[in-house]
C-alpha cells in the first residue's frame, strides 16, 4: 500500500527534450485505495495478484540481501531493478534519476550554477564536444570554442558514447567554485591544454542581434528557464531596431517543456494547428496557435543536434509554409515525455507516454526534418571571440541570402514597399 500511495503523489510534467526538465503543470492520477482491487499499470489486480506478480522479485532480493558474500545497499537494489525495466524497454527517453540526480538538473536548468560555461555532446566515437560556449564566461575568458573536443580533466583521459558516461565525464570537469581544472583540447590536427576557472555562470537561453539589411537573428537554444522573457525581449528589440525579417537559430537545441514551445511557436505563426500528440490509445491531442504572430519573413536553421521541441517549432513552420528551412537535418526525436516527481526523496522518472505529429501529420521520429535549403558547412572561424557575421558561418549565411532576396522579391512585387514598424506583434497569448 505504502508503494502504491507514494506513486500516487508523485508529479508529472510533459517533456519535448532530449534532457529530463523540470516544472510541475498538473498531478498525477490518484490511485483507488478504498477497495480490494487496484489499477497498476492498466491492469486490475486484486491484493494476492499483485503481489503473487512480485514475489519473486521479494525473493531475489531477499536472497541477495541474506546470502550474498558482500554487504549490500538496499536502495542500490532497488534502484538497479528500476533501471532494469527501463532498460528492456529499449526507449532512451525513460531515465530514473536519484535524488542527486534530479537536483543536479534542477540547478543546471535554473540557468545559473558554478561551472565553466560549455554546453558539450556525446560522439558515436566517444569524444566530447562543446557544443556552445556561454557569453562572458571562464570558458569564453579561457578562449574554448563551440568543435573542440576535451579529452582530459586534470591529466584524467575522457570519452563518452551515453548519456551516463557523458554525466560521469563531466563530473569530472565540474567542481567547487573559484577552483581550476585543467583541460585537454583537441581543436582541428591541434592539441593543448587550458586551465579553466569554476566560477558562477548566468546562461541566458536567447541571443539576438541585428545584422546587416535590417536582418534580426535570434538564436534560441532551448525551451527552458528564460525563454520566454527572453525570446519576447529579441522580438521587442527587432521592432524597435525595424527589422525587415528574422533568422531563427535552432541549431543543437536539444527542447524543452511543451509549453514553452507552443507559447513561442505561437508568436512566429498565424492561426492553426502546431503540432499533435497521440497516445498508446490513439487518443489525440491538438495544439493550436492564435491569429496575431511575427509577420516577417522567416528562415530557421537546423542541423544534426535540432531535437524535439526545436523540431516541432520548426516542422509547424515548414508544414505552412511560414518560413524555411536552411542547414543540416535535424535530430529526429518525435515522442513526448512525462516525469514523475517523488516528494518524499525528489527522485523523478521520466517516461515516454505518446508520439507527436507535425501540423501535416508527419512522424519525423528517426527522421528528423530535412532542410528546404540544405548546407552542410557550419562555422569557419577558427579563433574564438570574432563576431558573429555571415560570412564566417555557411548556413547563417545561406538562410540571410534567402531572406535578402525573398525581400527583394517582395519589393519588386510590391507586396512589402517597406515593412511597417509594427510589423512585430508579441501579443500572443
Amino acid at each position: 500500500m505504502g508503494n502504491h500511495k507514494r506513486l500516487a503523489e508523485a508529479i508529472i510534467i510533459v517533456l519535448l527534450t532530449l534532457a529530463v526538465t523540470v516544472t510541475v503543470t498538473s498531478s498525477l492520477t490518484t490511485l483507488a485505495h478504498g477497495g480490494s482491487r487496484y489499477s497498476i499499470s492498466g491492469q486490475n489486480e486484486s491484493v494476492e495478484e499483485f503481489y503473487n506478480r512480485y514475489s519473486r522479485l521479494n525473493d531475489v532480493y531477499t536472497l541477495l540481501m541474506q546470502q550474498y558474500y558482500k554487504e549490500l545497499d538496499p536502495d542500490a537494489l532497488l534502484e538497479g531493478a528500476i533501471n532494469g525495466m527501463t532498460a528492456t524497454l529499449n526507449d532512451p527517453y525513460t531515465v530514473y534519476s536519484t535524488p542527486e540526480q534530479m537536483e543536479s538538473l534542477e540547478t543546471e536548468r535554473s540557468g545559473s550554477y558554478v561551472g565553466l560555461g560549455v554546453e558539450v555532446s556525446a560522439s558515436s566515437a566517444g569524444e566530447i564536444t562543446i557544443t556552445r560556449v556561454f557569453k562572458n564566461s571562464p570558458a569564453e575568458e579561457a578562449g574554448l570554442m563551440k568543435g573542440d573536443v576535451i579529452s582530459s580533466a586534470d591529466g584524467l583521459s575522457l570519452s563518452a558514447k551515453t548519456s551516463d558516461e557523458l554525466t560521469e565525464a563531466v563530473s569530472h570537469i565540474k567542481g567547487e567554485e573559484g577552483t581550476y581544472v585543467l583541460l585537454g583540447v583537441k581543436r582541428g590536427e591541434e592539441s593543448f591544454e587550458v586551465s579553466v576557472e569554476r566560477r558562477s555562470v548566468v546562461d541566458s537561453h536567447v541571443e539576438r542581434y541585428m545584422l546587416d539589411e535590417g536582418i534580426g537573428y535570434v538564436h534560441l537554444y532551448s525551451f527552458f528557464g528564460d525563454a520566454v522573457s527572453a525570446f519576447d525581449e529579441a522580438l521587442e528589440y527587432f521592432k524597435e531596431n525595424q527589422a525587415r525579417a528574422i533568422v531563427l537559430d535552432l541549431r543543437d537545441n536539444g527542447g524543452g517543456l511543451l509549453d514553452v514551445c507552443i507559447e513561442l511557436s505561437d508568436r512566429l505563426l498565424p492561426e492553426g494547428v502546431i503540432l499533435y500528440i497521440e497516445d498508446r490509445a490513439g487518443e489525440r491531442l491538438y495544439y493550436r496557435s492564435h491569429e496575431d504572430c511575427v509577420d516577417l519573413p522567416l528562415a530557421v536553421l537546423i542541423n544534426e543536434n535540432s531535437a524535439s521541441a526545436s523540431e516541432v517549432m520548426a516542422g509547424a513552420i515548414q508544414d505552412r509554409e511560414r518560413g524555411v528551412l536552411v542547414g543540416k537535418t535535424s535530430y529526429g526525436k518525435g515522442v513526448v515525455q512525462s516525469e514523475y516527481r517523488f516528494p518524499e526523496d525528489g527522485a523523478g522518472f521520466k517516461l515516454t507516454t505518446s508520439a507527436y505529429y507535425t501540423p501535416n501529420g508527419r512522424s519525423i521520429h528517426n527522421v528528423g526534418l530535412t532542410p528546404d535549403v540544405e548546407v552542410e558547412d557550419e562555422i569557419t572561424i577558427t579563433e574564438p571571440g570574432i563576431a558573429l557575421l555571415p560570412e564566417n558561418d555557411a548556413q547563417l549565411k545561406a538562410a540571410y541570402d534567402y531572406l535578402l532576396k525573398q525581400l527583394s522579391i517582395n519589393a519588386d512585387g510590391a507586396q512589402q514597399e517597406e515593412p511597417a514598424p509594427d510589423a512585430l506583434k508579441d501579443d500572443a497569448a
